[in-house]
């Protein structure tokens, strides 16, 4: 088979321990694309020791990372791509001395209430940090993708964001090599900066000059076809999920009916006040509950969430685990009950995180709260995979309905329409990935 190349641009990508979930699109386009008549080369970020959780290894299958040189780099990256049509080469990031200088700022003032505003000026800097990549690691990436342009017959440029420099980064390389290019947009793109009017005005022509256009919903394909005016709607490829990681379900704990949240909070957007209280008030109403219910939660937010927990008096049944490896997270999740799923609290619609994908393969009834009228409860309704519940009372009705049906029957009944679930396999994304690959390339 005659095989094209896609040069992939990516920031995130595993083992980085921040936007896990993001990095998994990326990875798994790369790791799907070969069997659509595809070889892929990625240039993403090298995440350090400082960077990454130490249990979190590579996939077993994802090339080793190789000591930084740009010559030896970009050779070993066409060996691996000649042996096993993917390769990954990982580009050094150096912080800016802005970014540095309000790091060590964040640190000194995380413990002091009084330094709130402090706090807010460093959490601007972060999030301008994150969606600008910083003009070293942006150069350096630029030179590797401008060696592999001129080393290999590369047929297509494909660049995912957040952040938003690896937009700017893919329309660059396919002017300068007069190649087709593609815009993977995973978030909203007039919310990628914090200076929008700024934002717009710098990526709307950049975005503008893509081959095509990709995003995860369909009302952010609607929404971005009238905010950056694009010519034509963009391809829906939404987020899925990687059956192979949900191979067997282990056995669950039949002592307790438990609900599981694995991931991170964001306060304001994703926070899990309405269920905790939705907790508080069933125990109320049923306070023999209390010893049969439990909470687990896995992610990096521990500490907000005892915190949480604490205030609407619920501690006593939450299972704080904080931070884990994927592994544990996924066997976590099929062993859970019930999964919860945050949805943002703060009206943005159009969003539906990877998680509630990697809830579809986890096979577990989804609790989402408090539901965002929109992405998230379209798919979790259209596909039956769970309920929603928008306000505490709709949290303690419900759980208290699923605790019921848990003590019958040993187990919750979910009963979901396998096709649509179905239809969010990474590797059928990756086949329609693959066909608008060959339509961009067929055009040019």
């Amino acid at each position: 088979m005659n095989r094209r190349t896609l040069l992939l641009l990516s920031y995130i990508y595993p083992p980085s321990r921040f936007f896990e979930i993001a990095g998994q699109r990326p990875y798994q386009f790369a790791k799907h694309l070969p069997q659509n008549g595809w070889r892929v080369i990625v240039v993403t970020r090298y995440w350090d020791d400082s960077s990454v959780h130490g249990e979190h290894k590579l996939p077993g299958d994802m090339p080793p990372v190789t000591e930084w040189n740009l010559a030896s780099a970009v050779e070993a990256g066409i060996r691996d791509l000649d042996n096993s049509s993917r390769a990954v080469i990982k580009v050094p990031f150096q912080a800016t001395g802005i970014q540095r200088a309000f790091g060590a700022l964040d640190s000194r003032t995380k413990a002091n209430p009084l330094l709130v505003p402090l706090r807010k000026l460093t959490a601007c800097a972060r999030e301008l940090s994150f969606n600008r990549t910083g003009t070293t690691w942006l150069q350096q990436a630029h030179r590797v993708a401008e060696s592999l342009c001129e080393k290999q017959a590369v047929s297509c440029i494909m660049a995912t964001a957040p952040p938003a420099d690896t937009l700017v980064l893919g329309e660059r390389l396919a002017t300068q090599f007069n190649l087709p290019w593609i815009a993977d947009l995973r978030d909203r793109a007039m919310e990628m900066l914090p200076r929008k009017s700024h934002h717009i005005r710098r990526l709307s022509p950049a975005i503008r000059s893509a081959a095509a256009v990709l995003s995860v919903s369909d009302e952010l394909c609607e929404s971005e076809m009238k905010d950056l005016t694009l010519k034509s709607r963009p391809h829906l490829i939404p987020n899925g999920f990687d059956p192979s990681e949900y191979v067997q379900a282990p056995a669950s704990d039949s002592s307790r009916f438990e609900v599981c949240y694995t991931g991170s909070l964001y306060n304001p957007r994703r926070v899990p006040d309405v269920f905790l209280d939705g907790l508080r008030l069933l125990f109320q109403q049923a306070p023999s509950l209390r010893e049969s219910i439990r909470f687990r939660y896995m992610g990096r937010s521990a500490e907000l969430m005892l915190q949480l927990a604490s205030k609407y008096g619920v501690e006593d049944i939450l299972c704080n685990d904080g931070h884990v490896t994927r592994e544990q997270a996924i066997r976590a999740q099929m062993q859970a009950s019930v999964l919860l799923h945050l949805t943002d609290s703060t009206g943005v619609t159009g969003i539906a995180t990877g998680k509630i994908y990697e809830y579809f393969a986890a096979a577990r009834p989804i609790l989402a709260v408090p539901g965002d009228n929109s992405t998230a409860d379209r798919l979790i309704t259209s596909s039956n995979t769970g309920v929603i519940a928008r306000t505490p009372a709709d949290v303690a009705a419900i759980v208290s309905e699923l605790h019921t049906t848990w003590q019958c029957d040993g187990k919750v009944t979910y009963l979901p329409k396998q096709d649509i679930v179905s239809s969010y396999n990474r590797a059928e994304q990756s086949r329609q990935l693959s066909a608008v690959l060959d339509g961009v390339c067929a055009a040019s």
